[in-house]
């Protein structure tokens, strides 16, 4: 186990810059202890902070091997989600759906207690899913994913939550060329800015 020593050695290393030399810390800690979770994280999170993407992955690939399938499900969760983002930013759209799949499920497997807690977290998943089949012009299925971004904000808030929720959701309908719905989820959008008076936007309200 990596001690407290260590990890603020590390933390300060980082926020000074020193990547390298963190690395290289992190490295002769992994020679003693291999299966160390904690080193092999910060050392995917300096590999992603260099933007280098493929250790990163193999890093983090690395880590989530060692955890058995039920067991701290969380940080499986934050694991499968960051190799999601990064096969995404690799443009391996097979493998980037399938970790935001199973990040989403390792999320659903929570206590629903611990879920509500940290619902922002599954909003972020979300968020990731729909942008990433939106930018990839799947828009059905970013539709499915707006839509379960509408129901949560509809049921826990904000309002300005919902009100982006329908933007999106109006906006994919204009690229699928279905005016009517666009036109229907814009105005549903505007009207809730306008309440909140959104600067910029409540000037579309005599529109």
């Amino acid at each position: 186990m990596v001690s407290a020593k260590w990890v603020n050695k590390i933390d300060g290393l980082v926020k000074e810059g020193n990547l390298k030399i963190a690395l290289q810390e992190l490295e002769n800690i992994l020679k003693l202890i291999p299966f160390n979770k904690i080193a092999r994280r910060k050392k995917a999170e300096i590999y992603y902070m260099q933007n280098n993407l493929r250790e990163s992955l193999v890093s983090y690939e690395e880590l989530i091997s060692y955890y058995k399938s039920k067991e701290e499900p969380l940080k499986q969760f934050e694991l499968l989600k960051n190799i999601g983002k990064i096969y995404g930013l690799l443009n391996n759209s097979k493998k980037a759906i399938e970790n935001y799949n199973n990040a989403l499920e390792k999320f659903n497997s929570l206590e629903i207690e611990l879920q509500k807690d940290l619902l922002e977290e599954k909003i972020f998943l979300l968020y990731d899913l729909a942008a990433f089949y939106s930018k990839r012009n799947q828009y059905t299925e970013a539709l499915k994913f707006y839509g379960d971004l509408f129901q949560i904000h509809s049921k826990y808030g904000p309002l300005e939550g919902i009100a982006g929720d329908l933007f999106e959701i109006a906006s994919i309908h204009y690229k699928k060329k279905d005016y009517d719905k666009s036109l229907l989820k814009y105005y549903e959008s505007l009207k809730i800015y306008n309440e909140l008076k959104h600067p910029g936007i409540s000037i579309c309200s005599s529109a």
